[in-house]
């Protein structure tokens, strides 16, 4: 089946001798396809504690969490089959994060109706006991299929344990390989089957395998990680099985995002993070996959919420059968959500009390904060 062509849209189907793609240019809200049979994904990713809007380099002001839930708002209002997606690094990056360390950035996700996060990277900034104490706040489950920690650290009962195919290969972090005798469970969800109106979705975690060597050590004893590729090809044919759609969520990098799609056949859509690139059409990697493109489509939009992406996908007898793509401005000008807007206001108020009165802000939290994958100047393809 097809997805109409549309206006500032990127556009893919497959047809009796190949593909045709049409690029378009500007986003708008109007004129988005009305076929009942298409999905809407929202997905932002690397927001990084830019809760509030902040100046690009132009001087306009961009982002904040208030702003983009308008324009998710809009999304979803044009699109009522929709799922909304974070690709990872709620964390760190702003004085909001130094001081309340994540708890507005999953306080306003959960305002937003995140259906489901990846964990990356800058979640264990603070270390794992901490994140599990933050997570509370959100009200979406957070996703990762490879990332572990010790089975007897007191903190982690709660959770579920590995399975040994998974663990294969698993390394503490700083690189020392985790001992096959060593129980270990994993910190969160590795997956979850989202039924979006009849639709089975499957979104699968990832999360990057460097933190093994960017995250501090000290704080993050008992973590282990194992290869987000081996993982994930030993999970997506059993995802496969149990869905229309298998959509990855993954914070490992668009080069990495690339590498999964081409050794991993059977994954429809990569929703990714790290690297901060604004992909401003999906990338199409050409493999055995069974679909309407014969290959795995990647998106990411760029970093700090400066963006918003958006995602449809035609889906019919025969499962996906194309998809259009597209970045959507985050301008505060353009309007923001009065409740969310509210929630940030004492935390907003708090940090200007700081500001006046020169208290300072902690800095360089941890290690991982000055990874140069994180924090780069902006890559953009």
């Amino acid at each position: 089946m097809s997805v109409l062509q549309r206006r500032n849209a990127f556009f893919v189907h497959v047809a009796a001798g190949g593909f045709f793609l049409l690029l378009g240019a500007s986003a708008t809200f109007a004129s988005w396809p009305a076929q009942p049979e298409s999905l809407l994904i929202i997905h932002t990713n690397d927001i990084h504690a830019h809760l509030l809007p902040y100046p690009d380099p132009k001087g306009e002001m961009v982002g904040g969490a208030a702003a983009r839930a308008l324009v998710i708002e809009r999304l979803r209002d044009s699109k009522p089959r929709a799922l909304l997606l974070d690709a990872g690094d709620v964390f760190q990056g702003t004085p909001l994060y130094n001081v309340f360390r994540g708890i507005p950035d999953y306080r306003s996700m959960s305002l937003l109706h995140y259906d489901a996060g990846a964990f990356g990277n800058h979640e264990l900034d603070d270390g794992p006991a901490w994140w599990l104490h933050a997570r509370a706040e959100a009200k979406f489950p957070i996703l990762t299929a490879n990332v572990f920690v010790a089975g007897d650290s007191a903190w982690a009962a709660s959770l579920a344990p590995v399975e040994k195919p998974s663990r294969k290969g698993a390394r503490w972090i700083g690189g020392t390989r985790v001992p096959d005798p060593a129980p270990l469970r994993h910190i969160a969800e590795p997956y979850r089957i989202l039924d979006v109106d009849g639709v089975k979705v499957a979104v699968l975690g990832l999360t990057t395998g460097d933190i093994v060597s960017i995250v501090s050590r000290p704080r993050n004893e008992g973590v282990a990680v194992a290869d987000p590729i081996a993982v994930a090809q030993i999970l997506v044919p059993e995802l496969r099985k149990k869905a229309d759609l298998v959509v990855a969520l993954t914070h490992l990098g668009v080069d990495e995002d690339r590498a999964l799609a081409r050794r991993v056949p059977g994954i429809d859509l990569i929703v990714g993070g790290h690297s901060h690139t604004f992909l401003w059409e999906p990338v199409l990697i050409s493999n055995r996959n069974e679909n309407g493109y014969d290959g795995t489509m990647i998106v990411q939009a760029g970093r700090w919420g400066e963006r918003v992406g958006r995602v449809a996908i035609a889906i019919g007898p025969r499962g996906v059968g194309g998809l259009t793509g597209a970045l959507i401005p985050v301008r505060p000008s353009e309007g923001e959500d009065r409740a969310v807007a509210t929630m940030l206001q004492p935390f907003r108020d708090s940090i200007s009390i700081r500001a006046a009165s020169a208290r300072p802000f902690r800095r360089g939290r941890s290690r991982s904060a000055t990874c140069t994958r994180c924090f780069p100047s902006t890559t953009r393809s």
